[in-house]
């Protein structure tokens, strides 16, 4: 919620959809994200390769890092 709260701020569109291993290679970078982190590279599914995308991975963090301390 807070990197998706952050994002919506910094007007940056979000979308939400399935992700088969046919479109992993469209990719232009994919994340794990939960409550320890804002975002991890995820570089490969299996023998299915993703290109590490750092611009995103610094855009989820710096939309976590934005979030006020006394936000719900």
């Amino acid at each position: 919620g807070i990197v998706q709260r952050q994002l919506e701020h910094l007007a940056i569109p979000q979308r939400y959809e399935p992700v088969t291993l046919k479109r992993i290679g469209g990719l232009s970078g994919a994340a794990v994200m939960n409550s320890w982190t804002p975002g991890i590279p995820v570089t490969a599914i299996g023998s299915n390769v993703i290109e590490e995308n750092k611009s995103f991975i610094k855009l989820l963090h710096t939309a976590y890092e934005a979030e006020p301390a006394n936000c719900p």
